[in-house]
């Protein structure tokens, strides 16, 4: 499952199923074919358009305990005016509606998921926000067009939890039992929070973007989260190097350092 584009038109093939259907049982030259996509395209443009769905905020951030409000704006008003629906969507699991029909919360939904709005304006609002109430959340709203369409905002992530500093771990590749070619170091950071931790490598303490792979936070069943970066090296890199750090660093929390030297990795 992924949110759509906010903006949703209709695309050419479908232009072109509309020719198909005006065509459809006749034998055609090429000048009626062209008429009936024109007046195909005049009835696509009278009866569709475009539909805009804009979902703030796109990150939040909260203690346990405390109130969010999502905001969803969309433009035409939805179908029959209620016409809209929450999901959530934890890392590795399918998304799972939480209310339909603006306000109507599904079975099993905890009290403290409410929906609001009408036509073109809606709000999920979570009172006393839970650890487990991490994650990511759409709207999706509905129009009849020329067929029921189906449009997603852009998402929201939400994280639930206090500061807390990352453990840093290095793994490196080399051994003796492979001949080196390169030689990979995998920084692992584990139990982070909030979500936005990011990861440098330097190298002798001279800071390194280069060949450098990362992975985005994972959420963590706690509400924290967990993040790695890999950094490539050559074999006269490593051979030439004595040490490698690892920073994770983020906003006004202190910085957290893990420093590898060479003499620890077998050789």
């Amino acid at each position: 499952f992924m949110a759509t584009d906010p903006t949703a038109t209709m695309t050419f093939i479908t232009i072109f199923i509309w020719a198909l259907i005006c065509a459809q049982g006749r034998t055609v030259k090429l000048p009626i074919t062209l008429l009936c996509l024109k007046n195909c395209l005049l009835l696509f443009l009278e009866t569709t358009g475009q539909v805009t769905v804009t979902q703030t905020p796109v990150v939040k951030t909260v203690l346990p305990g405390q109130t969010v409000t999502v905001s969803c704006k969309i433009s035409p008003a939805v179908k029959n005016n209620i016409l809209l629906a929450w999901f959530k969507q934890n890392a590795g699991e399918p998304p799972k509606i939480l209310i339909n029909l603006a306000q109507i919360s599904e079975p099993g939904v905890p009290e403290r998921f409410n929906g609001t709005g009408l036509g073109t304006d809606f709000t999920l609002t979570i009172t006393e926000v839970q650890g487990e109430d991490a994650g990511d959340y759409y709207c999706q709203s509905y129009h009849e067009l020329d067929t029921l369409w189906y449009t997603f905002g852009g998402g929201t992530r939400l994280s639930v939890g206090s500061n807390a500093q990352p453990s840093l771990s290095i793994l490196s590749s080399a051994s003796t039992d492979v001949a080196l070619k390169d030689v990979k170091l995998l920084c692992l950071a584990n139990k982070g929070f909030p979500f936005d931790w990011s990861l440098q490598w330097k190298v002798d303490g001279n800071s390194r973007s280069s060949d450098v792979t990362k992975t985005p936070g994972f959420l963590e069943s706690d509400g924290t989260y967990s993040w790695s970066s890999t950094l490539t090296l050559s074999e006269a890199d490593w051979k030439s190097l004595h040490s490698v750090t690892c920073e994770a660093s983020q906003g006004s929390q202190a910085t957290v350092t893990k420093i590898l030297n060479k003499s620890e990795c077998t050789e």
